[in-house]
C-alpha cells in the first residue's frame, strides 16, 4: 500500500483509522444489542441493512438473513405493511410514530409503537430509514383493565354509575345513526 515516497507514518496512521472504526462499530453494534426495544435499519429501497438482536428475537430471522432484503421478502403482509407503513411520509429530521399490532414469530400477537426516522450521509442526503418497535401490550392490557374497573363495580361486576353513562352515551349514538 505504501510506495517509496510515502512517509512511513502514513500507514501507521491508516492503521490507527482502521482501528478506530471497527472499535466504534463494536460499539454501536454492542450498544444496539443492549436496547430491549427491537431497532432496524434499511436503505432507501426499503432493504434491510441490519437489526439488533431484539429485532432478531422477535422476528426470528438472524440480521444475516435479513441483511439486503425487503419487508415483503421476509414477512406476511401484515407485518411487512407495519414496517413500512408511512415510509413515503418520513420527513427530514422528523420522527414519525405510530401504533399498530406486530406479530412475532410465534404467533404472539403484540401491541407495538413503532417510530422512524431518516438517517443521513456525511454530506447530508438521504441514505435510509432507522425504526423501532416498542411492545406496549402489557400497558394497553393495563388502560383495558383500568378501564374496565372505572365503569364496573369490582365485587358485583355489575355497571355503575359512569359504566350506565358510557352504555347510554353508546345507545344513543347508535340510536342517531339509525
Amino acid at each position: 500500500m505504501a510506495t517509496e515516497n510515502d512517509p512511513p507514518h502514513k500507514e501507521e496512521q491508516l492503521a490507527k483509522y482502521i482501528n478506530t472504526i471497527k472499535e466504534d462499530e463494536s460499539f454501536l453494534r454492542a450498544l444496539l444489542d443492549t436496547l430491549p426495544v427491537a431497532v432496524f435499519y434499511r436503505d432507501c429501497d426499503g432493504r434491510f441493512l441490519g437489526c439488533n438482536s431484539a429485532f432478531e428475537s422477535a422476528t426470528g430471522i438472524s440480521r444475516e438473513q435479513m441483511t439486503g432484503k425487503t419487508s415483503t421478502a421476509l414477512f406476511d403482509e401484515q407485518n411487512a405493511l407495519v414496517l413500512m407503513n408511512n415510509d413515503g411520509v418520513l420527513r427530514d429530521r422528523e420522527v414519525l410514530e405510530y401504533q399498530s399490532v406486530f406479530t412475532l414469530h410465534d404467533g404472539d400477537e403484540r401491541d407495538v409503537v413503532v417510530r422512524k426516522a431518516l438517517f443521513y450521509s456525511a454530506d447530508e442526503r438521504t441514505i435510509g430509514s432507522v425504526g423501532s418497535i416498542h411492545d406496549i401490550t402489557e400497558q394497553v392490557r393495563l388502560q383495558e383493565l383500568l378501564k374496565n374497573l372505572s365503569i364496573k363495580d369490582d365485587l358485583t361486576d355489575l355497571y355503575n354509575k359512569r359504566g350506565f353513562a358510557e352504555l347510554s352515551l353508546q345507545a344513543w349514538t347508535t340510536a342517531l345513526r339509525n
